[in-house]
């Protein structure tokens, strides 16, 4: 394998990104972590919610933190990423509970959540995307909302609505109670830029692409001037 000369090697790596937030309103993303609601929405067999976006930039979508009570492990859930069009979402991602462990304790806490059944979802532009939380059989579980105040959710993706259904998920209509607003946060990885040498001046990344071609030009030998004498 070539070396690859440091300023050009900076070049190729320099779109190399990490993980961050995406869209969301939470004060934390530790899972576990103790909150504190002002507000809750009841989500069960009939009632479901949504939180809707769009992103303007190509993103490998991360972990989802959501602020759930009365969040026990004999409750049924169905938390996924959907496709807004109209009144209907249409599931496109499903996630599955990562931590804490569910227990009898139906504290306020912030749960993390992951892509399943998938290798990787990437979040495009051209799609509003949908984060869905449905509730299953006799249970029921509480999505809330940190702070006495709705906190606007903040990020490089572009907010929607909250989306509210009260017929079992068939349809989704924004909500009109802008005090009911609930917490969560969506992290994601920017991809990285196909060819990022705009960061470097142009004349450098001339001089790291040339130098090994000088190098091995320079390593060519010239025939040595006495043979041209004997043959004369």
């Amino acid at each position: 394998m070539k070396r690859l000369f440091p300023i050009a090697a900076a070049v190729l790596f320099a779109g190399q990104v990490h993980a961050a937030l995406v869209l969301g309103n939470l004060s934390t993303t530790t899972p576990g972590a103790q909150l504190s609601f002002g507000s809750t929405t009841t989500i069960n067999e009939v009632q479901s919610k949504a939180v809707s976006f769009t992103v303007d930039e190509n993103f490998r979508l991360g972990s989802v933190y959501l602020g759930l009570s009365n969040f026990d492990d004999a409750d049924v859930f169905d938390v996924f990423l959907g496709s807004l069009s109209g009144t209907v979402i249409s599931k496109v991602a499903q996630l599955s509970l990562t931590a804490p462990v569910r227990s009898q304790d139906n504290s306020a806490l912030v749960w993390q959540f992951n892509l399943t059944g998938l290798s990787e979802f990437l979040l495009q532009p051209g799609t509003t995307y949908a984060l869905t939380l449905m509730g299953g059989s006799t249970t029921s579980y509480t999505w809330g909302r940190e702070g006495l105040n709705p906190i606007p959710p903040t990020g490089p993706a572009n907010f929607g609505n909250y989306y509210f259904s009260s017929d079992s998920g068939v349809t989704y209509n924004v909500s009109t109670d802008t005090h009911l607003t609930n917490s969560f946060a969506i992290d994601g990885t920017p991809l990285p830029l196909p060819a990022p040498i705009t960061l470097l001046p142009a004349g450098l990344v001339l001089l790291a692409l040339r130098r090994p071609r000088l190098r091995a030009k320079a390593s060519i030998k010239i025939p040595a001037v006495r043979n041209q004498a004997i043959l004369a």
